[in-house]
């Protein structure tokens, strides 16, 4: 069968208006835990969008673009039970006024250990003194590691720090927290504890799959203080 093209699939749907929202920083460990999820209880699930990237993601937050209107053209990711899109931290407020009922998890990674694993995935040190070239990093991370002339490690300590204090605001939610670092100690109770809160049914076992990379894992083993050098006074 002839998978539908990307604009029929959108035109033949609809956002979900009340779906599961995995919200968390870049890199903190929500595609793992939406994808064992989405199998655990056998939903369907979108693990990134690139409708959120740039340059979508800053014309929304400047109001150049307005979001509803942008779900309703590009519906097929928004469309499905569970969505993770690690920019939706930047798009909170966004959140809030469009969707009147989510269900809403919030996965936090410890900010140093988190940021360290965002420069592995671009194959960037975090000890350089002065910026990396711009054109050496993919443009979908360029609204996370440049601002003005500031240094992208203090950069990226800032948006985590952003990001942190935008997910706040959804404690009228009453979202479900998960710290990354419980969940690899024990993924299936995590997941299970997780599926029980949210009132879904567990309907695979995912025993065999705990252990799948869902995104690129990092291959660097350097301790974050060997990683970042001197540039760990960006975290202070």
């Amino acid at each position: 069968m002839i998978p539908l093209r990307s604009t029929l699939k959108n035109k033949l749907t609809k956002p979900n208006p009340n779906p599961i929202l995995i919200l968390g920083f870049p890199k903190s460990g929500t595609s793992a835990i939406t994808g064992l999820l989405a199998q655990s209880t056998g939903l369907s699930a979108t693990i990134d969008t690139k409708y959120l990237w740039e340059p979508y993601l800053s014309q929304i937050i400047e109001n150049k673009l307005d979001f509803k209107k942008h779900l309703y053209k590009n519906s097929y990711p928004f469309s499905k039970k569970i969505i993770k899109e690690p920019n939706l931290v930047f798009l909170v407020d966004q959140i809030i006024s469009y969707y009147k009922q989510p269900k809403i998890v919030i996965i936090k990674r410890d900010k140093e250990k988190n940021i360290k694993s965002i420069l592995d995935r671009l194959n960037l040190p975090g000890d350089l003194v002065s910026n990396p070239r711009p054109d050496k990093v993919n443009k979908n991370w360029h609204s996370l590691l440049f601002e003005n002339d500031r240094h992208y490690v203090k950069t990226l300590s800032k948006k985590y720090d952003l990001a942190q204090n935008n997910l706040k605001k959804l404690s009228s939610l009453n979202p479900i927290f998960i710290q990354y670092e419980d969940f690899l100690k024990d993924k299936k109770s995590t997941i299970s504890h997780l599926t029980s809160t949210l009132d879904l049914s567990e309907k695979n076992d995912i025993t065999s799959i705990l252990d799948k990379p869902f995104q690129p894992s990092s291959k660097n083993k350097k301790s974050v203080d060997e990683f970042f050098g001197n540039n760990l006074k960006y975290f202070k």
